[in-house]
């Protein structure tokens, strides 16, 4: 693994470049559209899907988490 401090600065903006395309692409944002989107565009479209993918961790954390309250409180009983 390569020490950190040895990246260049250009290596670091290419990987974060194609990170981004591939996070975009992941989501089913055709590439032809993703060439045309300006950075601002870019940003709301990551920003919106993290804060769905936020939202959704916290329903299923609080499902879960009655799930398992409520399996407790029927073991307790008998």
């Amino acid at each position: 693994m390569r020490d950190p401090k040895s990246v260049s600065v250009s290596e670091i903006i290419a990987y974060q470049h194609w990170m981004t395309l591939v996070q975009l692409l992941k989501m089913g944002i055709p590439y032809e559209t993703i060439m045309t989107l300006s950075i601002n565009e870019i940003d709301m479209i990551i920003a919106s899907e993290m804060a769905i993918q936020q939202k959704q961790n916290e329903e299923q954390a609080r499902e879960l988490a009655a799930s398992q309250a409520k399996s407790s409180f029927g073991k307790g009983r008998f």
